[in-house]
């Protein structure tokens, strides 16, 4: 299993190639919260990205115990994000953003994480994209407003 928080999803989103997310993420059981479909459709609907069918996300509650995470993690992080994190914290399962003080959360607690260019490796480790093609939607998402600390996906592979 695995929780998409708002990053990738409209990383992918923002250049229409949700379909990637899909197959990046196939067999990981993909999930969300009710406060990562509200974020991404509010960028729908201010045109940050095109209406896409985020339906394939299922979407999970909180327990008793992840709303009160959730509610002190609000005080330093949007609902999203302060949702995946109380629920990935507590049911020690992956995390997938781009947000780099919830990834030092998650690491600080042992936990996983990935984000957009880890959902890229697993496209050309499986042989969905080439390199070739995984830095053209790299660029992609870097001309829309992402940012990368690597230009190339080869440079994931000295790391």
């Amino acid at each position: 299993m695995i929780l998409v928080n708002t990053t990738p999803l409209s990383n992918f989103a923002v250049i229409g190639r949700l379909d990637l997310l899909i197959a990046g993420l196939d067999n990981l059981s993909p999930i969300t919260t009710i406060y990562v479909r509200q974020e991404f459709l509010r960028g729908v609907k201010k045109g940050l990205f095109r209406e896409s069918n985020i339906q394939w996300l299922e979407i999970v509650k909180l327990s008793s115990k992840e709303e009160i995470i959730y509610q002190n993690l609000c005080q330093r992080f949007g609902k999203g994000e302060a949702s995946c994190l109380a629920i990935a914290l507590e049911r020690k399962i992956t995390l997938a953003t781009d947000d780099m003080k919830a990834r030092k959360l998650i690491l600080q607690f042992g936990g996983s994480v990935i984000g957009t260019l880890g959902i890229l490796k697993r496209l050309t480790d499986k042989g969905i994209l080439t390199i070739t093609e995984g830095d053209k939607i790299l660029g992609f998402m870097i001309n829309e407003g992402y940012f990368s600390p690597i230009k190339t996906l080869l440079e994931l592979e000295k790391l």
